[in-house]
């Protein structure tokens, strides 16, 4: 198994568009895994929900990771380069580079399982508009912390810190 500055080095070939098919393989055998640990460990509460129309979690945590690896015409990963180049801090070291594919899997994963159940939910649907058009009237915003979201009254929240309001 490859160690995680092999991981950074993979990141940074694809986004010089140098890249090999089994780097890329290696890749998305690492989103995968991510994406399977997130759902079986986070939604547990699919198999009632989601998984009686025979779709399994391994499915669905290809389905999740799935988007990432868009191309354009000229075959470049938009998605995963874009987040690549944007993230902050620069991405410098394997550590650095296994945390960002931690965190946009989780995101993806996210946005899947919220798609996935407004789908099976029209109540759920209508609920979660209205709390992210409230989130974004009042300008709050989401923190991710522990498996919980809350919402929180302004950006300067520490990372780390349980929010008091």
């Amino acid at each position: 198994m490859k160690n995680s500055t092999d991981v950074y080095g993979i990141l940074i070939s694809i986004c010089e568009n140098r890249y090999s098919r089994s780097e890329v393989n290696y890749l998305i055998e690492i989103f995968y895994r991510y994406s399977f640990t997130y759902l079986k460990f986070r939604y547990k509460h699919l198999n009632k929900v989601l998984l009686a129309e025979d779709v399994n979690l391994k499915e669905l945590a290809i389905d999740a990771i799935a988007p990432l690896f868009e191309r354009d015409e000229s075959g470049l990963f938009i998605k995963i380069i874009k987040a690549f180049n944007e993230w902050k801090p620069k991405i410098e070291t394997g550590q650095q580079a296994a945390f960002f594919i931690n965190r946009i899997v989780a995101k993806s994963v996210e946005k899947f399982v919220a798609e996935l159940l407004r789908q099976s939910d029209p109540f759920f649907s209508k609920i979660l508009d209205s709390i992210n058009y409230l989130i974004e009237k009042h300008g709050y915003s989401k923190k991710n912390f522990i498996g919980t979201t809350f919402i929180i009254e302004a950006e300067t929240e520490k990372f780390g810190l349980l929010p008091d309001s």
